[in-house]
């Protein structure tokens, strides 16, 4: 059984400072509660137990006396956060923005990350264990920008951003008895980049070209983890609330690429663009799949490109109508672990996700 309360209140201001500098800003306070609560369905003595609850007068030490096979199954992570945002634009003409811009946010670990149980993935692979003493990771946003409106909804922007994470959650291995993977918090994080975005009609082609326009948007990114203390994995050998000790103590983040690029050709069959189609094309860097531990490498998702179609219509002012294709060219996605001895690297999971279609009506009443 899982559940999850949040409660979220926001105020936001729109100011301008003087003729050509803006304000936006304000802040969100958050009141969140997750619990996670698991048992045993094929285990007819701990569904009579949980049933009848027995152990609610006992704590977890004096649960484990009683039953020694018993662990704890209520996972509760509850947190209140005030979450701040500023953002100053400065136009120094109707065509130019230039956006300084300050947030935190929060990212929380999800019900399966938080539950202490093992799972085996859809997929096939090692079980997956989840991990109830997870907390959520607090993000400090800083960013920058330049964008330039050469006309219409043509656009070329230049931006620079960076990320301070405090216990971030990554997939580890862990490896005790058996071998599985786990998530767990690292210390600290930080993620900086370069972003490139820009957007352009192709009329000056052709004339029957004006109905198209091309468009990219990539960055380039850099990361690197702060692990916890040595003290922190050895007590986790000694059977501490870790048994992950990582293989390599500097790294990228998990889950991190070092590049993204996006690519889309859209037409339109108006000129408003209310009815119209857009080709995507995306791919990422090489990155870390899952953290290695206990001597074993790191395992990488080797680079992936798919290709996606959206058809939209808006029909009498009031429907909106989407038909979506994701991942049209079904790619393969391959998890590799380079083999230390040889530097070879070894195929540990080969898929493919298969296209995913998704049609919306939206009605707007206004």
């Amino acid at each position: 059984n899982a559940r999850q309360k949040l409660h979220a209140y926001y105020g936001q201001v729109d100011m301008p400072i003087f003729s050509k500098l803006r304000f936006i800003g304000g802040g969100r306070f958050e009141d969140n509660f997750q619990s996670v609560k698991t048992f045993n369905p094929f285990d007819q003595t701990s569904v009579l137990l949980e049933k009848y609850n027995y152990k609610t007068y006992l704590n977890d030490f004096q649960s484990s006396i009683v039953d020694p096979s018993y662990r704890k199954s209520n996972v509760i992570n509850a947190n209140r956060n005030w979450l701040p945002a500023a953002n100053f634009v400065f136009s120094p003409n109707d065509s130019t923005n230039v956006r300084v811009s300050y947030s935190e946010t929060i990212s929380r670990p999800d019900f399966r990350e938080m539950s202490p149980f093992e799972f085996t993935p859809i997929l096939g692979g090692p079980p997956v264990k989840g991990n109830p003493f997870l907390k959520r990771t607090y993000i400090h946003n800083y960013d920058l920008r330049y964008e330039f409106y050469p006309k219409g909804d043509e656009i070329i922007a230049v931006g620079v951003f960076y990320k301070n994470m405090s216990s971030p959650i990554e997939k580890v291995t862990e490896v005790d008895q058996q071998f599985r993977y786990t998530y767990t918090n690292a210390k600290r994080a930080y993620i900086q980049g370069l972003e490139f975005e820009a957007r352009k009609g192709l009329a000056f082609i052709s004339e029957k070209a004006k109905s198209f326009s091309l468009g990219i948007n990539t960055f380039f990114i850099k990361s690197e983890v702060t692990l916890n203390d040595w003290l922190y994995y050895q007590l986790g050998q000694l059977g501490s609330t870790n048994t992950q000790s990582p293989t390599n103590l500097s790294r990228p983040l998990q889950g991190q690429s070092p590049y993204v690029y996006n690519f889309n050709l859209d037409y339109k069959f108006d000129e408003k663009g209310d009815h119209g189609i857009t080709v995507l094309f995306n791919q990422f860097g090489k990155r870390i799949e899952s953290v290695g531990g206990l001597g074993i490498p790191d395992t990488y998702e080797r680079p992936v490109g798919m290709v996606d179609m959206v058809y939209r219509l808006k029909w009498k002012e009031n429907w909106n109508f989407r038909i979506a294709g994701r991942n049209l060219n079904d790619a393969r996605i391959k998890v590799v672990q380079e083999e230390p001895w040889s530097a070879k690297d070894i195929t540990i999971a080969s898929y493919r996700l298969g296209p995913t279609i998704t049609f919306s009506a939206t009605y707007n009443f206004n």
